[in-house]
């Protein structure tokens, strides 16, 4: 990276200021940040988690609430202003289409619009010009349009959009249709190696990206619970992880003559978060053996089941919303069968935090090794077990059931890493600008950390930002 010498002179002009004391400016990074860049957006507090029901009626709000739902997405041939007030009135925020009575009433429900939605499984095939013919899905070419249609009328929300079940490759599904370009049309061929393709382009039509698969109702079995971790982690690796990745989780039949556990929807929710979902929904329809769209508030086991999940999630928000990391530590699994585990990591108050699933049907023996741990040999948390295992040497084991979660605490405080001011794990330019917008008043998109105090004064200054020109290698 080269700056000019003029550039290094103006920059330094700024820095010659009084520092800043970093108690005035630092804040945990929290993930939530990202909604920051809309003036209406979703929440930005860390004790924030989205957790989201689909196109249910605004009149049940307050019961959805009382099981921890904290927005609604969808509003069956909405928004209209009945169901907007019902929501207002429940202080329920929505992510729902944009019609023309909501922009002509942007100001009334500013804080209970949230975003905007549109096409659902744009990704699936679709019905055009009225036939009863299933044809083409969008190309992510229309999908773009839709998008800068929906912000061009208000930039102030994020987009929403929601695919389907073909986010998990090789499930052979066939609503995707027809992805080659004898199909979709020259330049659009999505089939075999392009698959991911698809939604790497589709991707740049939402600023919230989701997906749906429902392994118990749909039919694949429990053997296939896995699918849920399998379709986060590709959303963000076919979106280049930009963007928030959410998903929907199944709490009835639906269509089909089982539904899942209880068990098995906390196993899928976990799953989705510990493969990095920011935000959950819950499916509640069910249409066999007939039509009841709250048939998850009266299934009393599943409604309870699912308000002691949200408490679960909720309770921890602030560590899952964490960004802060340590480049020095890494955890290593090894088991004792073919399946492995998944693990996320967080830090938080000087503590780590790692969150962990076996993701198959089967049971497991798996040692845990933290290479880089402050403490080597200490006591670890397992939150909400009642219990706790010794780490000896950075290495410690416990055993999996089948989809078992276990949640991991153990006190770890992060080196210091002077002039990572966006705690990026990197030192750069984003940090040297960052730094001088701090100390010339300037508001940051992000937010700053105390770790990036180079002199050890507890200010942002010019110390810190000689620190990263040295390192990005420009002489003092």
């Amino acid at each position: 990276m080269k700056i000019t010498l003029r550039l290094k002179t103006l920059l330094l002009s700024f820095i010659l200021v009084t520092g800043v004391s970093v108690a005035d400016v630092v804040a945990v990074s929290n993930g939530n940040d990202y909604f920051g860049q809309w003036q209406n957006g979703l929440a930005t507090d860390e004790n924030h988690f989205p957790i989201a029901v689909w196109l249910q009626s605004p009149g049940r709000a307050q019961s959805y609430k009382n099981i921890g739902i904290n927005l609604y997405i969808g509003l069956w041939q909405g928004p209209t202003e009945t169901q907007l007030n019902q929501l207002e009135a429940a202080n329920m925020a929505v992510i729902c289409n944009q019609n023309q009575y909501a922009l002509d009433n942007l100001q009334r429900y500013q804080e209970t619009i949230v975003g905007w939605m549109y096409i659902d499984e744009p990704d699936n095939a679709q019905k055009w010009d009225g036939s009863d013919e299933w044809g083409r899905c969008y190309l992510p070419s229309e999908l773009v349009d839709i998008y800068n249609d929906i912000v061009a009328n208000d930039p102030t929300r994020p987009v929403y959009v929601n695919f389907g079940q073909g986010v998990v490759e090789g499930t052979g599904y066939l609503g995707r249709w027809y992805l080659d370009e004898a199909h979709l049309g020259p330049g659009n061929d999505y089939s075999g190696e392009n698959y991911s393709r698809y939604y790497t382009e589709a991707s740049e039509a939402a600023d919230i990206l989701s997906f749906d698969i429902y392994p118990i109702a749909s039919g694949y079995g429990s053997e296939n619970l896995w699918y849920v971790g399998q379709g986060i982690s590709n959303l963000k690796n076919w979106s280049l992880e930009e963007k928030p990745t959410w998903c929907w989780i199944e709490t009835t039949r639906i269509n089909g003559t089982i539904k899942p556990t209880t068990e098995q929807v906390r196993a899928e929710v976990w799953m989705a978060i510990i493969n990095g979902a920011t935000g959950i929904g819950y499916f509640c329809h069910e249409f066999n053996p007939s039509f009841n769209e709250d048939a998850l508030l009266d299934d009393i086991e599943m409604r309870e089941a699912v308000a002691a999940i949200n408490q679960e999630v909720q309770n921890i928000a602030p560590v899952l919303n964490s960004r802060l990391s340590d480049n020095s530590l890494s955890i290593t699994v090894t088991t004792d069968g073919q399946t492995g585990v998944t693990v996320l990591t967080r830090f938080y108050q000087d503590q780590l935090y790692f969150f962990t699933i076996n993701g198959q049907e089967t049971t497991l023996n798996a040692t845990f090794t933290l290479d880089g741990l402050e403490n080597p040999d200490s006591e670890v948390e397992v939150i909400g077990e009642n219990r706790s295992i010794t780490c000896s040497n950075g290495l410690f084991t416990d055993s999996f059931s089948a989809y078992e979660i276990h949640r991991y605490r153990i006190d770890h405080t992060i080196p210091p890493r002077a002039g990572d001011v966006n705690d990026d794990g990197d030192i750069g330019l984003d940090d040297l600008v960052w730094a001088l917008q701090v100390v010339s008043n300037q508001p940051t998109s992000e937010t700053v950390h105390e770790k990036a105090d180079a002199s050890g004064d507890g200010r942002l200054g010019l110390a810190e930002a000689i620190s990263i020109l040295k390192k990005l290698g420009m002489p003092e």
